[in-house]
Protein backbone atom coordinates (compact mmCIF):
# COMPACT_ATOMS: atom_id res chain seq x y z
CA UNK A 1 0.00 0.00 0.00
CA UNK A 2 1.24 3.47 -0.60
CA UNK A 3 0.05 6.35 1.36
CA UNK A 4 0.95 9.68 -0.01
CA UNK A 5 2.33 12.19 2.32
CA UNK A 6 1.64 15.09 0.64
CA UNK A 7 0.69 15.41 -3.23
CA UNK A 8 2.03 18.74 -5.08
CA UNK A 9 -0.56 20.53 -6.63
CA UNK A 10 1.07 22.58 -9.39
CA UNK A 11 -0.93 25.00 -12.41
CA UNK A 12 0.58 26.93 -15.09
CA UNK A 13 0.99 30.07 -12.67
CA UNK A 14 3.42 28.04 -10.58
CA UNK A 15 4.92 26.59 -13.59
CA UNK A 16 5.07 30.25 -14.95
CA UNK A 17 6.84 31.72 -11.89
CA UNK A 18 9.46 28.91 -12.06
CA UNK A 19 10.01 29.25 -15.63
CA UNK A 20 10.60 32.93 -14.81
CA UNK A 21 13.05 32.11 -12.23
CA UNK A 22 15.19 29.61 -14.35
CA UNK A 23 15.54 32.14 -17.68
CA UNK A 24 17.19 34.86 -15.09
CA UNK A 25 20.09 34.99 -13.67
CA UNK A 26 19.16 34.65 -10.01
CA UNK A 27 18.00 31.09 -8.12
CA UNK A 28 17.22 32.94 -5.00
CA UNK A 29 17.87 36.42 -4.15
CA UNK A 30 16.41 37.48 -8.11
CA UNK A 31 13.61 39.88 -8.59
CA UNK A 32 10.94 36.75 -8.03
CA UNK A 33 12.26 37.03 -4.57
CA UNK A 34 11.69 40.26 -4.25
CA UNK A 35 7.98 40.09 -5.43
CA UNK A 36 7.39 37.19 -3.44
CA UNK A 37 8.90 39.14 -0.39
CA UNK A 38 6.20 42.61 -0.86
CA UNK A 39 3.32 40.33 -1.71
CA UNK A 40 3.74 38.98 1.12
CA UNK A 41 4.00 41.30 3.64
CA UNK A 42 1.09 42.53 1.70
CA UNK A 43 -0.66 39.43 2.67
CA UNK A 44 0.14 39.58 6.48
CA UNK A 45 -0.23 43.30 7.19
CA UNK A 46 3.28 44.24 7.35
CA UNK A 47 5.81 46.76 6.03
CA UNK A 48 8.29 44.63 4.91
CA UNK A 49 8.77 40.51 4.83
CA UNK A 50 12.51 38.81 4.46
CA UNK A 51 13.28 35.74 2.31
CA UNK A 52 16.28 33.83 3.96
CA UNK A 53 17.87 30.68 2.69
CA UNK A 54 17.75 28.62 6.06
CA UNK A 55 15.74 27.45 9.47
CA UNK A 56 19.07 28.55 10.92
CA UNK A 57 19.16 32.29 9.04
CA UNK A 58 15.34 32.61 9.89
CA UNK A 59 16.12 31.79 13.40
CA UNK A 60 19.58 34.09 13.54
CA UNK A 61 17.35 36.99 11.66
CA UNK A 62 14.44 36.44 14.55
CA UNK A 63 16.84 36.72 17.50
CA UNK A 64 18.59 39.85 15.92
CA UNK A 65 15.31 41.51 15.86
CA UNK A 66 14.06 41.08 19.22
CA UNK A 67 17.03 43.10 20.45
CA UNK A 68 17.94 41.66 23.33
CA UNK A 69 21.18 42.46 25.15
CA UNK A 70 24.49 41.48 25.12
CA UNK A 71 24.57 38.25 27.22
CA UNK A 72 21.09 37.49 27.04
CA UNK A 73 19.71 33.92 27.92
CA UNK A 74 17.80 32.36 25.00
CA UNK A 75 15.87 28.68 25.42
CA UNK A 76 16.28 26.72 22.38
CA UNK A 77 15.87 23.07 21.14
CA UNK A 78 18.26 20.42 22.26
CA UNK A 79 19.97 20.30 18.88
CA UNK A 80 22.66 17.55 17.31
CA UNK A 81 25.98 18.57 17.39
CA UNK A 82 26.28 19.65 14.21
CA UNK A 83 23.20 21.97 13.72
CA UNK A 84 23.95 23.77 17.20
CA UNK A 85 23.88 27.93 16.55
CA UNK A 86 27.49 28.27 17.59
CA UNK A 87 26.85 32.07 16.39
CA UNK A 88 24.15 32.84 18.68
CA UNK A 89 26.65 32.30 22.05
CA UNK A 90 29.50 34.39 19.75
CA UNK A 91 27.46 37.48 18.90
CA UNK A 92 25.44 37.99 21.68
CA UNK A 93 22.61 35.19 23.27
CA UNK A 94 23.83 32.14 25.19
CA UNK A 95 21.71 29.27 24.10
CA UNK A 96 20.36 26.96 26.76
CA UNK A 97 19.34 23.74 25.69
CA UNK A 98 15.84 22.61 26.96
Amino acid sequence: MNIDFAVPIFGDEERDAVNRVMKGNWLASGQENVLFEQEFADFIDVKYAVCVNSGSSANLLALAALGLPKGSKVLIKRLPKDARPVRWGKNWKRPLNC
